[in-house]
């Protein structure tokens, strides 16, 4: 190889942009599981977090069970003192404001008057938005252009989601009927304003009903979640690693052209 050619393919690396996301798709499909980890993720002070779960399958005649979700804060990913609390009795089933190990917050599904009701823990600060539209950086965003579009017009009050410590919130579910299932949907997003908010965050799946062996049934939905630290879409933890497996591989290059100088020296 010319030096020419290894003086190209370094401009490459060097040009190359870094492509860094953590966007999840997940299909569940036939779980009888009692709860699923669906992600860990750190988030910065601005981070933001859009969930959507869709098409979640349970027959008519099963729309009292008891599911939903929950999203706790922790200080490492080896642990989680609620699910290791947990193992033989659904989570839900207790109240959040009862929790004590750290932050947490539940989505409880009423698939039968179709609504999610949230509640948390006393010392769950984040404000949570029932859907992504309503995040402040995306209503700025829709307000600027309303106003650029229309600017004789009086702005109109946009709607806001409050903390679940001060007012309840109450999430909407929309159904859709396949012969003897109904398939629900519905999504929540949430952004982390301060730095106290700030760390290492597990969200859950919970099925009640399969902590009964006898009455266990399989799960089956599709959910998307889109985890964000303010244009990256890497975990906390993982933000330098870019940066660092960069540099390694700039250095890797530089010392093989180093080696072929000094073999073609010798």
């Amino acid at each position: 190889m010319h030096l020419k050619d290894l003086k190209l393919i370094f401009i490459g690396f060097m040009i190359i942009k870094l492509c860094d996301a953590r966007k999840h798709h997940l299909e569940v499909r036939d779980d009888r599981r009692r709860y699923i980890e669906l992600t860990t993720f750190g988030f910065f002070k601005g981070g933001t977090l859009d969930v959507r779960l869709e098409n979640f399958k349970i027959k008519k005649d099963q729309e009292n069970e008891l599911f939903g979700l929950s999203l706790d804060k922790t200080l490492t990913d080896a642990m989680n003192p609620y699910l290791d609390a947990h193992q033989d009795r659904c989570i839900l089933e207790e109240l959040a404001a009862n929790q004590r190990s750290g932050p947490i917050v539940y989505f409880v599904m009423d698939l039968k008057n179709l609504n999610v009701k949230v509640t948390c823990s006393r010392d769950w600060q984040t404000i949570i938005f029932n859907d992504r539209a309503k995040l402040p950086m995306y209503k700025r965003q829709s307000s600027y252009e309303s106003d650029f579009q229309t600017p004789n017009r009086k702005r109109e009050a946009l709607p806001v989601e409050y903390g679940c410590n001060q007012v309840p919130i109450v999430i909407p579910i929309t159904v859709k009927h396949s012969g003897e299932f109904n398939l629900y949907s519905m999504s929540f997003a949430m952004i982390f304003s301060t730095q106290a908010e700030e760390g290492l965050y597990n969200l859950c799946f919970h099925a009640c009903p399969n902590y009964n062996d006898r009455d266990s049934f399989n799960l089956e939905f599709d959910v998307d979640i889109e985890e964000n630290n303010q244009g990256n879409y890497l975990s906390a933890g993982e933000m330098p690693l870019p940066a660092l497996y960069s540099m390694m591989s700039i250095l890797f290059f530089l010392s093989g052209l180093f080696w072929i100088f000094i073999l073609r020296k010798s």
